[in-house]
């Protein structure tokens, strides 16, 4: 929702592998927090698309600023090649996890 505002839950469901009614229990808690909006479009009444409320903005910034603090704080033991080299090797690893079969994830 961050990176994509206005998608469907649906669509962000299959983006983050859920399925749809863990997302959907997602988004209701979201919303109760306070933390999203759910409008629907003039062009699709049975469609909802999910946008951050100024609280979700602000939560989501917290959580990508501890992120890269963690981050580095397990990357502190590495070098910048052997970063770079790792930052390769998980790469490789999530690409490769997109061609597991689903029932293996």
């Amino acid at each position: 929702m961050g990176a994509c505002p206005g998608r469907d839950q649906s669509s962000l469901a299959s983006a983050v592998s859920l399925d749809a009614s863990t997302m959907t229990d997602i988004v209701r808690r979201m919303e109760k927090r306070g933390l999203i909006t759910r409008r629907t479009p003039e062009s699709d009444a049975r469609r909802k698309l999910l946008y951050l409320t100024d609280e979700g903005r602000s939560v989501l910034e917290q959580a990508n600023h501890l992120a890269r603090q963690l981050d580095e704080k397990l990357l502190r033991p590495y070098g910048a090649l052997e970063r770079e080299q790792l930052m390769v090797m998980l790469a490789r690893l999530a690409d490769h996890w997109e061609t597991v079969p689903g029932e293996f994830r």
